[in-house]
């Protein structure tokens, strides 16, 4: 008898949290499913925890890859094998709502056009417990607001998705060229012959970790995001992307060529780069686009690793426009006032004069702001009023 849903998960060393997502799949409130499940040849207890759990649920299917083989091959393993109306995966660190494959499958139930359904996602620690951080994925729930979305970035989290079958196979699986941004290609080609949607409830947990491959990998992340978004573009202005099309890929290709460039993976850097300038010559010249992708990397790291990542890009990679001088300038200067605040805060006085000078210097407007001006009082004052010698 076939399915009503395939649930598919695909686990490489993932013994850490592995039982809270295997629970979280076989409490589901709908039933009627398959589960099918390929360790990607783990090295830690992950196939025991396997064994384990299928003694237990007859209902698991187990397979297993001798070596490593990663994310897109063995998926696409599974989505070969699957057998129900309607398919998902889900990531062996993350949690489901007890509800949520029933909530799905009654919503693709009652709309025909709609191939693709995701939901609206919960973000939350190691140990499970809820974090307070800026939303992901839960931009846009209707399929204007989604395509729209997706034109510009990954809206959908890959684990929350569940797809037609029949959709599935008319566009194929992953692309096994990409190590990163499968999902994202994926969802774009279902784009094409389908209606995407979202539900509103938050029915999936994502765990958001220092070992994710987007924290701990985030060049190849962006580099393959790059090549999708082009390759998108490519194939929909039939061999030449559209004239509207051609600034976002040139932004994408200068952030992929910003996160290999600190990564030490020069020569990446360096292609990305020609081809970001390729599809938009003027790209270094225009100082919004530029703020924004370095910003990115900045807010990643701290005050003071941000300066050195700011020299880094500005000083080694980046062509010295006009556009770049006045970026590097106002970046640093905002970090290094940061760093001042910081030094009054914890009252680090020893480290005042290597951020308040630098950020005054970088941007001589802070002589405008009556807070500045304040410090820089109170510390002319403390020169002057210093003994001799002290």
């Amino acid at each position: 008898m076939t399915p009503r849903v395939s649930v598919l998960l695909s686990v490489y060393n993932g013994e850490r949290h592995l039982r809270p997502a295997l629970d979280s799949v076989l409490g589901q409130t709908l039933t009627d499913y398959e589960f099918l499940i390929i360790d990607d040849g783990s090295t830690d207890s992950t196939w025991a925890i396997l064994s384990e759990y299928a003694a237990a649920h007859p209902m698991l299917e187990l397979h297993r890859n001798p070596a490593n083989l990663g994310i897109t091959r063995s998926m696409n393993k599974l989505f070969a094998r699957a057998r129900g109306e309607y398919v998902t995966r889900h990531d062996a660190d993350d949690l489901s709502r007890p509800e949520r494959l029933e909530r799905q499958a009654a919503y693709l139930d009652a709309h025909p056009t709609v191939g693709l359904l995701a939901t609206r996602v919960s973000i939350i620690d190691e140990q499970g417990q809820p974090l307070d951080v800026r939303p992901l994925f839960n931009v846009g729930l209707t399929h204007a607001e989604l395509t729209r979305e997706l034109a510009t970035a990954n809206c959908l989290c890959q684990g929350s998705v569940m797809v037609r079958r029949t959709c599935l196979e008319q566009v194929g699986y992953y692309d096994e060229s990409l190590d990163q941004a499968e999902d994202y290609d994926l969802w774009l080609r279902l784009a094409e012959v389908t209606q995407l949607a979202k539900l509103e409830e938050p029915l999936y947990c994502f765990r958001y970790h220092p070992d994710s491959v987007t924290r701990t990998h985030p060049h190849l992340t962006a580099l393959d995001a790059a090549r999708v978004v082009e390759r998108t573009a490519v194939k929909q202005g039939g061999g030449q992307p559209a004239p509207e099309r051609r600034p976002l890929i040139a932004e994408r290709y200068l952030q992929a060529a910003i996160a290999n460039w600190l990564v030490d993976e020069a020569a990446t850097a360096r292609r990305c780069l020609d081809t970001a300038l390729k599809y938009r010559p003027a790209l270094l010249a225009q100082a919004q686009p530029l703020e924004r992708l370095v910003l990115q990397q900045v807010e990643r790291v701290p005050a003071a690793a941000g300066v050195k990542l700011i020299g880094r890009v500005f000083d080694e990679l980046l062509p010295p426009t006009r556009a770049a001088r006045r970026v590097r300038a106002r970046l640093l200067s905002d970090l290094h006032m940061r760093q001042v605040y910081r030094v009054l805060r914890t009252r680090q006085y020893s480290e005042l004069d290597a951020h308040l000078w630098p950020a005054v210097r970088h941007n001589p407007g802070w002589l405008l702001n009556r807070g500045v001006l304040s410090i820089i009082a109170r510390r002319v004052l403390h020169y002057r009023d210093r003994p001799a010698g002290g």
